[in-house]
C-alpha cells in the first residue's frame, strides 16, 4: 500500500502553523522540512539566557550555517552573572563565533537586545568589536551600559532606527566620568540621520552638539536635571515625549535646596526657550504634571496624558501645565484625594480649555484610605456638574473608577466563608452608571458631546456590564484580575 503524499506547499503551510516544539521535531526529518522549519524557528526572536542555550544554539546554526544565519533577525542576550565569572569567559568563544557569522555578508540581524551588556563585553572585549562591526542593525536595546559597552556603541557601523539605552551608574568608575562623558547621545553618532525613536534610562541631561532630525518619539526615565533646550536642539522635529521619574537629584531634606533647584530648573528652561526657540508643537506628552512643569515647555501639546501615582500633584501645578499646553485631548490618571477639593475643576471654565478641548478622560484610583469612601460618589458627580457645562467643543467624555483594593488590606470574610462587602462596596455596586451618563448628556449645554463612557473596574463583585444609550456608550468592566493587561517595561 502506497503512503499518502502531500505537495510541498501544503507541507510548508502546515509547518508555518506549528508550535516551536513541533518545528524542532520537523528539523530532524527531511532536508526540505529541516530547512524551512529552521527558518520559521529563527524568524521569531531568539532568546539566549544560559551558557547551555548559547552552545546549543551555536551548534544548531553551524549545522546549516549558509541557510540559517540569514533568518536570524532578532537576538536577545542575557547576562545574569558577575563580570569575573568563568561562565562569561567560557561562552565568549561561542558568542564570538556566532557574531562572526552574523556580521558575514549573509547576516541579516536587525534587532539586538542585550541585558547587562557591560558584564558581557567587559569579560569578552573582542565580542564588543564584533557587535560594533554589524551593519544591518535597525534596533538596539541595551541595559547596564558601562564604559566598555559605551565604546562599542560609539563604534557601531549600523544606522539605527530605534534605540533603548539604560546607563548603569554602578559601571562608571568615578563620579567625574559620569559628569563629563556619560551622555547617551554621542553613543548614537552614527545614527544621526536614521534614528526615529529613542528611550534613555538613568542619565544626565547635557548638550551633545548632535542633531537627530528624524526622531519623533523620545522617552526619558530617571534622567537628572532635564534641560528643555538640549532636547529642542537635538530633536527639532520631536512629536511625542514621555517622562518618568525625572527631575533634580535627590537632596536631603535638611539642606533645604530641593525646592530651589526645582524653580531654578523651571526658570532656566523657560528663559532658554524664549531666547533660542522651542518646538512648534508636540503631538503627545505622557508623564507626571510636575515633570512637565519643570520642563516649562512653551509650545502647544495636542494630547496630554498626566499620571499622578501618589496623589501629590497640586492643583496649581496641574492647572499651569494644562493652561500652557492648551490640549485637544486630556487624560488625567489621578488618585482620589485632596486634589478633588482644591478648586481644580474651575480651570475648565477658562477659554484656553473650554473652546479647545475635544476629548476628556479621567481615571480615578481609590487609595483605600478610611474616611473617604462616602465622599467618592458625591465628589465625582459634583465634578461632572462643574466641568462639562463650559466645554463647548467637547466631543467625548470618559470616566473610569479603579476600585481595586490595596494589596495590604485583606477582604473581610463572613462566617460562611463568603466575601463580606463593605458599605462602600455595596454603594459602588448599586451606583447608577446609566443615570450618570444621562446626567452627563444633559449637563453638556452645547450638545457637542457625542460619546460618553463610564466604567468601574477592580470591584470585588462586578461582572461585565454594559449600558448603551444612543448615542451614549456606558460600560462596566470585567471582574478583578481580568480588567487590564499591562505592558511590560524595558
Amino acid at each position: 500500500m502506497n503512503r499518502p503524499r502531500l505537495n510541498h506547499d501544503v507541507l510548508l503551510h502546515i509547518a508555518s502553523l506549528a508550535d516551536r516544539n513541533t518545528l524542532c521535531v520537523l528539523t530532524e526529518t527531511c532536508q526540505l522540512l529541516s530547512r524551512h522549519a529552521a527558518r520559521f524557528l529563527l524568524e521569531d526572536a531568539v532568546s539566549l539566557k544560559t551558557d547551555k542555550q548559547i552552545m546549543s544554539f551555536l551548534h544548531f546554526v553551524q549545522r546549516d550555517r549558509q541557510h540559517r544565519v540569514p533568518h536570524i533577525h532578532t537576538l536577545i542576550l542575557f547576562s545574569h552573572v558577575k563580570p569575573s565569572s568563568l561562565v562569561l569567559k567560557r561562552i565568549g568563544p561561542a558568542l564570538r563565533l556566532l557574531f562572526r557569522h552574523l556580521s558575514s555578508p549573509g547576516g541579516a540581524l536587525r534587532s539586538l537586545i542585550m541585558y547587562r551588556v557591560e558584564r558581557l563585553v567587559r569579560a569578552n572585549p573582542e565580542l564588543a568589536d564584533l557587535i560594533a562591526s554589524l551593519e544591518t542593525l535597525e534596533e538596539i536595546r541595551a541595559s547596564g551600559v558601562g564604559q566598555f559597552s559605551a565604546t562599542m556603541l560609539q563604534a557601531s557601523r549600523s544606522h539605527l532606527q530605534d534605540a533603548v539605552l539604560a546607563i548603569d551608574l554602578d559601571e562608571v568608575d568615578d563620579e567625574e566620568d559620569l559628569r563629563e562623558g556619560w551622555y547617551p547621545l554621542p553613543l548614537l553618532r552614527n545614527s544621526q540621520q536614521s534614528l526615529q525613536q529613542l528611550s534613555i534610562w538613568y542619565s544626565l541631561s547635557a548638550p551633545a552638539g548632535l542633531c537627530f532630525p528624524n526622531v519623533d518619539s523620545l522617552e526619558l526615565t530617571r534622567v537628572i536635571l532635564p534641560a528643555t533646550q538640549h532636547y529642542v536642539r537635538a530633536f527639532p522635529n520631536l512629536r511625542n515625549l514621555t517622562m518618568t521619574d525625572c527631575g533634580p537629584p535627590p537632596i536631603p531634606p535638611q539642606i533645604g535646596l530641593e525646592l530651589e533647584l526645582f524653580f531654578l530648573n523651571l526658570t532656566r528652561n523657560r528663559r532658554e526657550q524664549e531666547s533660542f526657540g522651542t518646538w512648534q508643537e508636540l503631538s503627545r506628552y505622557e508623564g507626571s504634571a510636575l515633570m512637565l512643569y519643570l520642563m516649562g515647555i512653551l509650545c502647544p501639546i495636542r494630547s496630554l496624558v498626566i499620571h499622578d501615582k501618589d496623589g501629590s500633584t497640586g492643583a496649581s501645578v496641574l492647572y499651569a501645565v494644562i493652561e500652557d499646553a492648551r490640549p485637544e485631548r486630556l487624560a488625567l490618571n489621578l488618585t482620589f484625594g485632596g486634589i478633588f477639593t482644591e478648586g481644580l475643576w474651575e480651570m475648565f471654565e477658562q477659554p484656553t480649555l473650554s473652546t479647545v478641548l475635544a476629548h476628556l478622560e479621567f481615571t480615578v484610583r481609590l487609595d483605600g484610605r478610611e474616611g473617604q469612601d462616602h465622599q467618592v460618589i458625591t465628589a465625582l458627580e459634583n465634578m461632572i456638574q462643574v466641568i462639562l457645562p463650559p466645554l463647548t467643543s467637547l466631543l467625548s467624555f470618559k470616566l473610569a473608577v479603579d476600585c481595586t483594593p490595596p494589596r495590604r488590606v485583606p477582604r473581610s470574610i463572613s462566617p460562611l466563608g463568603e466575601d463580606r462587602l463593605s458599605p462602600f462596596d455595596t454603594e459602588l455596586n448599586e451606583w447608577d452608571l446609566e443615570g450618570l451618563a444621562c446626567d452627563c448628556r444633559r449637563t453638556n449645554q452645547s450638545r457637542s458631546l457625542k460619546s460618553i463612557d463610564i466604567s468601574l473596574f477592580g470591584h470585588p463583585t462586578w461582572g461585565a456590564r454594559r449600558f448603551e444609550l444612543n448615542p451614549v456608550h456606558v460600560s462596566a468592566s470585567v471582574p478583578l484580575g481580568e480588567e487590564r493587561a499591562g505592558k511590560a517595561g524595558y
